[in-house]
C-alpha cells in the first residue's frame, strides 16, 4: 500500500502506534492490528515525533490513518471476494 503519511508509492513498512490504548509499552509494540504503512522517512517521523506533534496530536492522526486504511483494505477484500468468491 501506499505511505499513509506522504502517498508515496511502496514499499513501506508497517508502523504500530505508539499509544498504550493500542497496547504499546516498554519495549512492547502495540498488537499488529493498530499499524499502518508509512515509508521509511514517515515511519521515523512517527517513531521519533520530528514533526513535534503533542501525544494528542500524533494518537488523532494516527487513529485517522488507520481508519481509512481500514476501509481500504475492506474495498479490496470486498472486491476480491465479488471476483474470485471460491477462494473464500
Amino acid at each position: 500500500m501506499c505511505c499513509c503519511g506522504c502517498g508515496r508509492p511502496p514499499p513501506s513498512d508497517v508502523a504500530h502506534s505508539n499509544a498504550s490504548i493500542h497496547g504499546k509499552g516498554m519495549a512492547i509494540k502495540s498488537k499488529d492490528e493498530f499499524t499502518i504503512p508509512l515509508n521509511r522517512i514517515c515511519h521515523q517521523n512517527l517513531d521519533q515525533n520530528l514533526s513535534r506533534q503533542t501525544r494528542q496530536q500524533q494518537l488523532d492522526w494516527f487513529i485517522e490513518k488507520l481508519e481509512s486504511t481500514n476501509e481500504t483494505l475492506k474495498r479490496l477484500e470486498d472486491a476480491a471476494i465479488q471476483n474470485y468468491p471460491e477462494s473464500f
